[in-house]
């Protein structure tokens, strides 16, 4: 077993803590649909964007700030299909309330509606889509956890699982 020497874990939400696909893929599919466009080519590049970011690329033509509002407003309210991902709670409970936070494309809303669909404990420390300039692949979004919580980088650990998050 690989062990890792860390004063704080930073998560990344969809696909390390809960599987929200489901629910997405809903989601962008009734976007698709009411817009004309392909589904397959958001699925291609959304998985671990910001909302806002995804549209700018698939359908620039749209008045995507507002697009994104709408979008997130229909995730937060309805997240049927969000699951936690198993053996997320346990270890969740294991570590220290301040030694944790969840850093999301997702703006806060979404993440503690999602979060609270998958019967999770909520952390102290959120980084969402709401507080960065730019999200995934830009190093901002875990910086900034890292900074607020008064760390530095090399004391973190980032799970992650998509290729913007990687990145």
């Amino acid at each position: 077993m690989t062990r890792l020497e860390c004063d704080a874990l930073l998560f990344d939400l969809d696909g390390v803590l809960i599987d929200s696909s489901t629910c997405i893929r809903r989601h962008w599919c009734r976007w698709a649909r009411q817009h004309s466009i392909n589904l397959a080519a958001i699925m291609r590049v959304a998985h671990g964007m910001r909302t806002v970011e995804t549209m700018r690329l698939i359908a620039p033509h749209l008045d995507v700030e507002a697009e994104a509002v709408r979008f997130t407003a229909a995730e937060v309210a309805e997240t049927d299909g969000v699951v936690r991902i198993e053996g997320a709670s346990e270890l969740l409970g294991m570590l220290p309330a301040d030694a944790w936070a969840v850093v999301t494309s997702a703006g806060l809303n979404l993440a503690k509606s999602r979060m609270r669909r998958a019967d999770l404990p909520l952390p102290r420390l959120f980084v969402t889509s709401d507080d960065v300039k730019q999200g995934k692949p830009a190093p901002e979004p875990y910086l900034l956890a890292a900074k607020r919580m008064g760390l530095a980088t090399d004391e973190c650990v980032v799970l992650e699982d998509s290729p913007a998050g990687i990145e």
